[in-house]
């Protein structure tokens, strides 16, 4: 887990342009707990490496090159417009500091699931085949909460703890529930407020990435279900 700090000096401009934006976004969070765990995530260069040049997915959704951390960028984007704006965060209550940690975290997995071959060519490895992105995920901020919290000063006391437990299990919590099917008892585990709007976000941005794909290719060479009509009207012509 020990790895070389970040350098940004090293990404492609746009690398380092979505990095920066990134982190931007964690800069944000006011809680220095949940702070730490990302910062641990995005100041490891053999993670940040992979996630700043894999694709989110191999056939759907930001399936290019830089595609992952682009659909998370997207995802923080929308969770933070959502809860800047004064009129929709009061009513959907979020939790502006768990929410953003979650949509920072919440693909880091994918970044585990690739091998990159001299060429640039991402393929599958042992960990896409076995493991879940959401297990991979769970397992990597598990490490970074264990690192933060044997992070102490001179005199033996931890730097940074968690206002509450609740604080832990509510972001883990969010992260295992983050992908699955949204609805009413259509998961196995019972979703928080947080949780159920932060899933909500994660399909509002997967259907965008989606679409963004079929209007850019060549839909007839696409497998999929069409919406009605044998797809006549699969795409309403934009105003």
């Amino acid at each position: 887990w020990v790895e070389d700090s970040v350098d940004p000096k090293e990404f492609t401009t746009s690398e380092s342009e979505i990095y920066h934006e990134l982190r931007s976004y964690m800069d944000c969070i006011d809680d220095g707990y949940l702070k730490q765990v990302v910062l641990g995530i995005y100041d490891n260069e053999r993670i940040m490496k992979k996630f700043l040049m894999a694709p989110a997915s191999e056939f759907s959704a930001y399936s290019y090159l830089g595609g992952l951390a682009k659909m998370t960028y997207d995802i923080c984007f929308l969770a933070d417009s959502m809860m800047q704006n004064n009129d929709v965060n009061a009513m959907l209550h979020m939790n502006y500091d768990i929410i953003m940690a979650a949509a920072l975290l919440c693909n880091i997995g994918r970044a585990y699931m690739y091998d990159i071959d001299k060429d640039g060519k991402f393929s599958k490895n042992e960990y896409g085949i076995i493991d879940t992105d959401t297990s991979l995920t769970r397992d990597a901020v598990k490490q970074s909460m264990r690192v933060v919290s044997e992070n102490v000063d001179d005199d033996g006391n931890v730097k940074f703890k968690p206002k509450n437990n609740d604080v832990i299990k509510e972001l883990i919590h969010i992260l295992d529930t983050s992908k699955s099917l949204i609805g009413f008892q259509t998961t196995t585990v019972p979703r928080t407020r947080n949780a159920s709007i932060f899933a909500s976000i994660i399909n509002i941005v997967n259907s965008a990435g989606t679409f963004d794909k079929l209007e850019n290719s060549n839909i007839a060479n696409e497998k999929l279900v069409k919406a009605f009509e044998g797809g006549k009207y699969y795409f309403i012509p934009q105003e």
